[in-house]
């Protein structure tokens, strides 16, 4: 559905058949999956019926009062991947076959795209940068959607998988080749979360590891968007080297957005966007390359 989400929006800066396609497909999928497990589909327990209740309710009222197709799409892809993996129950092997597979069709699309020969992307709607690095020049590698923001991410996560779900020879083919794809894109963000992610591995032996881990990335996602707004000038970490300067080379600039959508929920938001979201007050002025953004990269953030 990502696939053809993002072939379907190629040229489109208004995103419409993107939104329109992402909600017929996870609509479609999330009625096949309960279609085929309707007998277990009502046996969901008290805590499973609160979780969507609330969470359906939420997102759904949020893109009702915002208008906002994004919320839809969010609802139902979260939906439907909890609905799957618990009615669906899919070997471990099986879904990082899965997940090889349709990562390959991904990639070659995008290189295809990238090329030229397929799917061509006219420059306005392109998320990429040439690098020059004195014995040779080129283009980032982008996704098919346009961008470099997917496939990077998406590189990483299939590295990681192979590396300890895969227990086949094969897993050393797909890690060389989402390496290399990773490296062409030379995002440093992707590197960094799979380094951390190696060694967060060696900690995260039980439930209570796991959700201490992702607390502390939670509490320091808004203490680097607090030292952002408040101390931007100080130097808290390296002598000589603004906190600002540090955290926006580290982040690649994503410590200010984070900061900038802070300050203006923090201005703007009412008590029905603290309830139900609103995208609009998500939108930020970049310093750098002009034009705006309300996209976080940050899932604590979106959500």
């Amino acid at each position: 559905m990502f696939i053809l989400s993002a072939v379907f929006s190629i040229n489109r800066d208004d995103k419409l058949l993107y939104y329109i396609f992402s909600i017929a497909g996870f609509s479609l999928a999330l009625f096949i999956v309960i279609l085929s497990k309707y007998k277990s589909a009502i046996k969901l327990n008290n805590t499973d019926s609160f979780i969507f209740l609330i969470f359906g309710s939420l997102i759904t009222l949020g893109s009702i009062y915002n208008s906002e197709p994004m919320g839809v799409v969010l609802l139902l892809m979260y939906t439907t991947l909890i609905i799957y993996f618990k009615f669906v129950k899919l070997a471990v092997n099986r879904l990082v076959e899965v997940i090889n597979f349709t990562y390959l069709l991904y990639l070659f699309l995008s290189i295809m795209s990238y090329s030229g020969l397929l799917f061509q992307k006219t420059n306005y709607v392109l998320n990429s940068f040439v690098k020059d690095y004195g014995v040779i020049s080129f283009e980032t590698l982008y996704g098919l959607e346009g961008s470099t923001a997917a496939i990077d991410s998406y590189s990483a996560i299939v590295v990681l998988l192979n590396i300890f779900l895969n227990k086949k020879f094969s897993r050393y083919f797909f890690i060389f080749i989402a390496v290399f794809a990773l490296l062409w894109t030379t995002r440093f963000t992707p590197i960094v979360s799979f380094i951390l992610s190696v060694f967060s591995f060696a900690i995260v032996r039980n439930r209570f590891a796991a959700v201490a881990l992702i607390s502390a990335i939670f509490i320091g996602f808004f203490s680097f968007s607090f030292i952002e707004i408040y101390y931007p000038n100080e130097s808290f970490f390296v002598p000589g080297v603004t906190n600002k300067t540090l955290l926006q080379l580290a982040t690649h600039g994503r410590t200010f957005i984070w900061a900038q959508q802070v300050k203006s929920i923090a201005l703007n938001f009412n008590v029905f966007d603290y309830l139900f979201g609103n995208y609009e007050h998500a939108l930020v002025s970049l310093p750098w390359g002009g034009g705006s953004n309300s996209n976080s990269h940050n899932s604590f953030f979106n959500l």
